[in-house]
């Protein structure tokens, strides 16, 4: 089983890996500590510091190198690169682990721990701290305060002052309730959402907590007293959970209160680590809205796989016969997009494909124009990435309407999850004749797509059905076409076919 990481030590992993690269060596424990003490205001660094060591003097001697190497950016480090960066640095962050579950109870893998477990490993790491001034034995005492042991002739009396024993009580309490609540709303993106993107997004976010509140230094362990608490006296109220929205939406609130009380508490002994805690509590609204709107998403469209774009201009057949053709052959969603027609024209076109697809029972929304969108009842409205942002076109068609966005890049593709849209587009895939593209994003970015996100998304640009079967291929089963079947003699034939490789997928 992989040991979990906090994101510095994700980022230190990528770099000994570019080093050892760069040296023309396997990697080796040198090669992780001098990546971790890149990072200036990183807990490794500090600790240097506070010893009176350069970062420069340890890497010098770690690499036995005259000249250290010039390291490029750290890169943008998924977990999922995880197994390929552990390699040659198992055995280290193993015990690394154990140090961090002994000291903390928390088992994800901080850069500290990880800097003791190199010290305790490997003899040339451990002799070039000696040499510049931090024994090991100091380095623990450091790292792991109160595991430290004194032989006196008299028992040593150390009581901490009443304040910052009880200061270290509530982080600690409210410490352990925001990695209880964070963990269920991760494992719940993970086991029903199925979802990849959110499950990472909510995993950093427990990472990056444990390492902020471990710099504080607060003897949280040593401070706990659960048979003393008289909290847990009256217990917490078991109130029923009655769905997964309902779950999910408690534990956010448990999360946020608690991330606020640890914040308020951390201005009595570190003003500015008090401060970092805040984006990470308004990270967690934007995230529970994600999650919240992706569940709801997922639910609304669940049948949903072939979306039609309509444009007059562009059918071989009159409007309506095309419009009922197109349903009776199976579209679940219809898309109005009319780019020229003057707003009185386009609002009866519009009212014209309301009442079409509701006796079809199928989707309608409107491209680009909430307003018409609201007038005609329509479902929903679809974006492109240079109209109104989703959170003031939310403002104007309300919780209920689907709100979709086209999307052309993986960036793209996490803002719009973010945002809070229902659906996205994916594409151009391939050329299409219906709008003028500068650049593909092609089959790649469905392959992206299908990885990163469960968010319903649709493949979209010059699919026909000689070419869905690689869509399908590439991950997505959703897609939305607008020429092939508007400028077909038989439109209903052209859906036809375009489903049979839609269904096959779904049932395969």
């Amino acid at each position: 089983m992989l040991p979990e990481v906090t994101p510095a030590v994700l980022r230190a992993l990528a770099q000994a890996h570019w080093l050892a690269e760069h040296l023309a060596e396997p990697p080796r424990p040198a090669h992780l500590l001098c990546a971790l003490c890149l990072e200036p205001e990183g807990r490794v660094a500090t600790i240097l510091a506070e010893f009176g060591i350069s970062r420069d003097e340890l890497c010098l001697q770690l690499l036995e190198q005259k000249v250290l190497p010039v390291f490029p950016p750290t890169p943008l480090v998924e977990d999922t690169d995880l197994p390929r960066l552990i390699q040659g640095f198992f055995r280290v962050l193993r015990a690394a682990k154990r140090l961090a579950r002994e000291h903390t109870g928390e088992s994800t893998v901080a850069s500290e721990y990880v800097l003791v477990a190199l010290a305790q490993a490997d003899e040339h790491c451990r002799g070039c701290l000696e040499r510049l001034g931090l024994p090991l034995e100091r380095l623990q005492t450091r790292v792991q305060p109160e595991a430290t042991t004194l032989s006196l002739d008299e028992p040593l009396q150390m009581t901490p002052s009443p304040e910052s024993y009880s200061l270290a009580r509530i982080v600690d309490a409210n410490f352990n309730r925001a990695r209880e609540a964070c963990r269920v709303v991760e494992d719940y993106c993970r086991f029903v959402l199925n979802d990849p993107g959110l499950h990472r997004d909510w995993r950093l976010l427990r990472h990056e907590l444990s390492e902020l509140v471990s710099q504080s230094n607060l003897p949280l362990t040593v401070a706990r007293d659960t048979p003393g608490d008289v909290g847990t006296a009256a217990g917490e109220e078991v109130a029923r959970r009655y769905s997964f929205a309902h779950l999910v939406r408690v534990n956010c609130s448990r999360l946020q209160e608690a991330l606020r009380t640890i914040e308020e508490a951390l201005r009595l002994h570190d003003a500015d680590l008090a401060a970092r805690l805040a984006p990470l509590r308004y990270r967690c609204y934007t995230l529970e809205k994600a999650t919240l709107i992706l569940q709801a998403s997922q639910e609304a469209l669940a049948h949903c796989r072939l979306c039609v774009i309509i444009t007059g201009a562009l059918c071989a057949q009159p409007l309506e016969t095309t419009v009922k053709e197109v349903l009776a052959g199976g579209a679940d969603m219809i898309q109005l997009r009319e780019k020229n027609l003057p707003d009185r024209e386009l609002l009866r076109r519009a009212e014209q494909l309301r009442r079409w697809t509701s006796e079809a029972r199928a989707l309608f929304t409107v491209n680009d124009r909430p307003d018409v969108a609201v007038l005609v009842q329509a479902d929903g409205v679809h974006l492109g990435q240079t109209d109104l942002p989703i959170s003031q076109v939310r403002r104007l068609v309300g919780a209920q309407k689907l709100i979709g966005l086209s999307t052309h890049n993986l960036e793209q593709l996490r803002h719009a999850v973010e945002s809070g849209a229902n659906y996205v587009g994916v594409g151009p895939v391939f050329p299409t004749t219906t709008k003028s593209i500068s650049e593909l994003a092609g089959l790649e970015y469905v392959r992206q797509a299908a990885k990163e996100t469960t968010l319903p998304a649709f493949a979209i640009g010059g699919i026909t059905s000689a070419n869905v079967a690689q869509v399908v291929e590439a991950g997505l089963r959703r897609i939305a076409v607008s020429s092939v079947v508007c400028r077909s003699e038989n439109p209903r034939a052209v859906v036809r076919e375009l489903r049979r490789f839609l269904e096959g997928a779904s049932g395969s």
